[in-house]
């Protein structure tokens, strides 16, 4: 009859653990349960993570009522003593390993007061509902991260929709306006210089001002292929691309002649993957975003700095939190760091807003189009975008993009 009825409550004892959602449940069915199986001291604590040298504390009893938990964890060979649970008295206990298969989850001390069988079978309930815990706690979060990282990209593909709508219409009107300001100051530029070489002081004045209509139209051209990038976004066709080439070629004309342009002292510095870093991509618009970032790099640091520019190989096993939630998978990672002055706290959540910028204007400012453009082309190619920056040391962006099994 005892062991009937032992085996009855043990039954619905384990019903009560299974359903606690969180440890601060579970302790509290511990607290109900556990003297009325004669159980009156009963340290239970379970390792943090794979350490095995402490132990985090879940449950104190002392003669059937709860004692409050340390605040800190404890050493693992310490938890017979801490608390002083059982004093002076003399007592046997049962040191009993929390498992769930080959996993170690914890260890629980049981005062004898039932046997051995029904002790074996409360660490059995208590291991089973500590594993359920932390699966419960490991499915949530990965629920949040999916749903955020959903509602990003549905926030960033509405924004960039409107924006490509409204970029488009504006790129093909100006795109013709422009077509006479770029080609007159080169033929003004000719007759000038047949001018000056007649000895004609009046020519060098007159040529400089057609030098600056030349630099407006150059830089409005500029402005155009960002309109117009954005526009065609979702339109682009894609090919298997190497990383490595990409980044090289944007190393090797735009963003450098700009600089050299500007009269800037910024040295750039290439650190490429040693292997071919192949994605299924648009080549000219994985350039324009590595551009864009050369660029609004340069910018950040002033007259003179250092920007790097590399490409690496990244296999994530778990979710990455950073600037945004990067899935696991198996990505090449175009990064590009500048000395510069780092981006404010206030400013770094903005950065990505279409025509938001925090520069000054002036004749080489931007529009505050290139990193909306960045991201655009980073999430058309379902990647992701992770930053870095520390006020007065620099700033650091990754692009994600999947890496394709493509030659």
């Amino acid at each position: 009859m005892a062991i009937e009825l032992a085996y009855q409550q043990l039954l619905a004892s384990g019903e009560r653990c299974a359903c606690a959602l969180d440890h601060a449940a579970l302790r509290a069915v511990l607290e109900r349960e556990l003297p009325d199986f004669k159980v009156g001291g009963a340290p239970i604590a379970l390792f943090d993570g794979a350490d095995r040298e402490t132990l985090k504390p879940l449950l104190f009893l002392c003669e059937g009522e709860p004692r409050p938990l340390p605040a800190a964890a404890i050493p693992a060979g310490q938890i017979l003593s801490v608390g002083d649970l059982f004093g002076d008295r003399r007592h046997t206990v049962f040191v009993l390993p929390l498992t769930f298969e080959a996993e170690c989850l914890g260890v629980a001390v049981f005062q004898v007061g039932s046997g051995l069988t029904v002790c074996g079978m409360l660490r059995e309930q208590i291991s089973v509902s500590v594993k359920n815990i932390a699966l419960r706690t490991e499915i949530a979060e990965q629920t949040q991260l999916h749903e955020r990282t959903i509602q990003e990209r549905r926030a960033v593909t509405e924004r960039m929709k409107s924006l490509s709508i409204l970029a488009g219409g504006v790129a093909h009107d100006l795109n013709s306006a422009l077509g006479p300001l770029l080609v007159l100051p080169d033929l003004i530029l000719r007759e000038l210089n047949s001018l000056a070489r007649n000895g004609r002081a009046e020519a060098e004045r007159l040529r400089s001002h057609v030098e600056t209509i030349r630099a407006a139209g150059t830089r409005s051209t500029e402005i155009l292929r960002d309109l117009m990038t954005l526009g065609r976004l979702g339109q682009t066709e894609k090919t298997p691309v190497d990383v490595n080439r990409v980044v090289a070629n944007c190393l090797t004309g735009g963003p450098l002649l700009h600089l050299q342009r500007e009269g800037k002292q910024v040295e750039v510095a290439l650190e490429l993957h040693p292997g071919p870093l192949t994605v299924l991509a648009s080549r000219h618009h994985l350039e324009r975003a590595t551009s864009n970032l050369i660029r609004n790099a340069a910018e950040a640091i002033g007259d003179e700095g250092l920007i790097t520019v590399g490409s690496a190989r990244r296999r994530l096993r778990d979710a990455h939190r950073g600037y945004e939630a990067v899935a696991p998978g198996e990505y090449a990672v175009i990064t590009e760091t500048d000395n510069g002055n780092g981006i404010p706290p206030e400013v770094l959540s903005r950065i990505f807003d279409p025509f938001y910028t925090s520069k000054q204007l002036r004749g080489g400012s931007g529009t505050g189009l290139g990193l909306s453009i960045v991201q655009g082309i980073v999430k058309e190619h379902d990647g992701y975008i992770d930053v870095r920056s520390v006020l007065g040391q620099g700033t650091t962006f990754d692009l994600y993009f999947p890496c394709a099994d493509a030659p």
